[in-house]
């Protein structure tokens, strides 16, 4: 049986990659990674590349950048819906 990607969150929060969350979700992680790193004084192509990085990453591993906890809370309000 395939687990939901809300369920991939929920057991494996640290094994779960960015491409694995929904479109929207990415989205979100995306504009905060953007937001973040410009704010650090990242810019064109070390901020770009900064970005692609983090989206190639696992959920967990950007806890340190951003706040996942706001895409973990989402994914427990949506299942439970």
């Amino acid at each position: 049986m395939n687990k939901s990607c809300c369920e991939i969150v929920l057991l494996n929060k640290h094994k779960t990659y960015v491409g694995q969350l929904l479109k929207e979700d990415q989205k979100a992680i995306n504009n905060a990674l953007v937001k973040t790193l410009f704010e650090s004084g990242l810019r064109g192509e070390e901020l770009k590349q900064a970005v692609q990085d983090g989206m190639g990453s696992r959920v967990c591993d950007l806890a340190d950048t951003i706040n996942v906890d706001v895409v973990v809370e989402k994914v427990k309000d949506d299942k439970n819906e």
